[in-house]
């Protein structure tokens, strides 16, 4: 112990201080630095049977302090603060040898309300929604088997194993593009995403798009996926997209403009894709049910052939001919005296009118001794035509003879 250095100062590379040392000796100087009250953003809080850890933000720039509590007064105040709230708390800082921690030792705390950032997020939120982006009329149908499958996720992350290995156990020939980027809670996080949205929307094979991220704290999890750029790409693309962000307590923005929301990267594989085993067993039952109707649509056929072959009918075929020929006799019958009727009734009109007109022939007159007076090439009707000298022409039915008037009497006179 006499050969180390007494300050830090006179440490050289061949005179150093342990770790464990430098770790007393600075936990020493944390322990003589001053409580105070300070003021921040919950962004992750943790909590177990006897103990809970915080890690609070400023509410203005992007500096952290991670907080640790094991008094049963300082849980109990905590027991409903979460994630978002904007807390007050006295603390003294404290430094972990063992883990080579530092943390502020809570001592009191209260809640003053919603962080900033969430509160910024709401506003977003309202903002957002009465635009009509989360309106249920713009959300795309997501198809029944997609050829090719988009996946945006973090670099190694385990989200992007579970959706690739929960989506190959359902449809083991499904295919994905894949599109890794950053995930966390960096200003670079939201840009990366809406880029990789961007380029597989374009691609044309890719009917779906899984944005997929684990869990994490609040700054992580929340805060990168309800920036309004990447709500609003996600709102732009064509191809349906489906969110699956964290837990299922977990409710950024990007939840509500995603075409489908799913629970945890694992539920996104699920609503992905069918599952091969459970098709094939609704294949199978159907094929089932379409035998089953099949069979008792052919048995019931076959009953109604078998009772119509055992009919009368059937067994002597001229009788379902029999009434017809009855029919059609009865016709031939009524229409021959039909006929025969209408052609007497035509005989007897025409022999009715060929005695009219033989009746008005004059030859007629002329065979009951008649003769027809003609003088001049016209017939004479009348006796006070003629006079006494004048030549005339009697016709008669058997020939025609010249006369001359000797003398004429009209009425009771005499010429």
């Amino acid at each position: 112990m006499s050969n180390i250095p007494p300050v830090a100062s006179e440490t050289t590379a061949t005179e150093p201080w342990s770790v464990s040392y430098y770790s007393r000796k600075f936990a020493m100087h944390v322990a003589n630095a001053p409580a105070a009250w300070i003021e921040g953003e919950v962004v992750s809080i943790k909590r177990y049977p006897h103990g809970a850890y915080l890690k609070v933000k400023d509410l203005t720039s992007e500096a952290f302090l991670p907080a640790s509590t094991f008094l049963d007064e300082i849980l109990h105040d905590l027991k409903d603060i979460k994630e978002g709230a904007h807390i007050v708390f006295h603390a003294q800082p404290q430094f972990w040898i063992k883990r080579g921690e530092l943390t502020m030792s809570l001592m009191k705390v209260s809640e003053v309300g919603v962080g900033d950032i969430l509160q910024k997020i709401e506003e977003l939120k309202k903002k957002l929604q009465l635009e009509g982006l989360f309106d249920s009329q713009h959300k795309k149908k997501l198809p029944f088997l997609p050829l090719k499958i988009g996946l945006i996720c973090g670099r190694n992350a385990q989200a992007k194993d579970d959706v690739i290995q929960n989506v190959a156990r359902r449809w083991p020939v499904a295919e994905f593009v894949t599109r890794e980027v950053s995930v966390g809670n960096s200003p670079a996080t939201p840009k990366e995403i809406s880029s990789a949205i961007e380029e597989l929307d374009a691609y044309p094979e890719v009917e779906a798009i899984i944005i997929a991220r684990g869990g994490g704290a609040l700054e992580e999890v929340v805060f990168p996926f309800s920036n309004e750029d990447l709500i609003r790409a996600v709102y732009s693309a064509k191809t349906p997209i489906i969110s699956a962000i964290g837990h299922e307590s977990d409710v950024p923005l990007l939840d509500f403009v995603a075409d489908y929301r799913a629970s945890t990267p694992t539920d996104a594989a699920k609503t992905v894709v069918p599952s091969l085993q459970d098709e094939s067993e609704l294949i199978k039952q159907t094929k089932m049910q379409l035998y089953f109707k099949v069979s008792r649509r052919l048995e019931n056929e076959q009953q109604i052939l078998n009772n119509a072959i055992l009919r009368p009918v059937l067994k002597n075929v001229g009788t379902i001919f029999e009434p017809q020929l009855r029919i059609i006799e009865q016709e031939k019958t009524r229409l021959l005296y039909n006929c025969r009727s209408k052609i007497e009734q035509e005989i007897s009109k025409f022999n009715s009118i060929y005695a009219h007109l033989q009746a008005l022939n004059p030859k007629s007159t002329l065979k009951r001794g008649y003769a027809i007076v003609h003088q001049n090439g016209k017939v004479v009707s009348k006796a006070q035509q003629l006079k006494a000298g004048e030549n005339i022409l009697l016709q008669f039915i058997d020939g025609k003879v010249n006369a001359k008037v000797e003398r004429k009497v009209v009425g009771k006179d005499e010429e």
